[in-house]
């Protein structure tokens, strides 16, 4: 979190990614890139690119149970927050601005609103502020919407159980009934 960078914040190769959580990324070019890498029930929120890309996902990485959401690029043509390159299967996830990208393959996957708080926003506990919180609340397009069989873990990101309810959720988080 809280990541600026000239080029690139994070290059993940032959990387597994398990409840990850990626926010406030500033960077002049890639936000996340990843090659040949898995993405499980992974957030990328509220993150900024100067540069003409964004996340860039290529050589055989696949994104499971993923969400991403408030990506904005300020430079060049490409306003997604997915970049492909090649084909890249996105398996029960959740994105904001890029379910139409090239090369995404996409399998039920939700295009979210850029209203948090929209009927198909995430529905973040609190996305923005000097502390937020991206655990799910309640109204969340991604609770029960993940691929049970690609959960990953039996664990969510802060240690709580991984399935409640009918599926995995989308995201680093599953949903507690508070």
């Amino acid at each position: 979190r809280d990541i600026r960078h000239g080029k690139a914040i994070g290059y993940f190769e032959a990387c597994k990614m398990v409840n990850c959580l990626f926010y406030n990324l500033h960077s002049q070019n890639y936000l996340i890139r990843a090659n040949n890498s898995q993405l499980y029930n992974v957030t990328i929120a509220n993150s900024l690119s100067d540069g003409w890309n964004s996340n860039y996902f290529h050589g055989g990485t696949k994104l499971h149970n993923t969400l991403i959401w408030n990506i904005k690029i300020t430079g060049g043509s490409r306003t997604r927050a997915v970049v492909c390159g090649g084909d890249i299967p996105a398996v029960n996830c959740a994105i904001m601005n890029g379910l139409t990208e090239k090369g995404l393959v996409c399998s039920s996957c939700i295009e979210l609103s850029a209203d948090n708080s929209a009927p198909g926003g995430p529905h973040f506990t609190n996305p923005t502020g000097n502390t937020p919180d991206f655990s799910l609340a309640a109204g969340s397009v991604c609770i029960d919407a993940g691929d049970s069989g690609y959960p990953g873990t039996s664990v969510d990101i802060v240690g709580n159980t991984r399935i409640i309810g009918s599926s995995v959720d989308i995201g680093a988080y599953e949903y507690m009934v508070k």
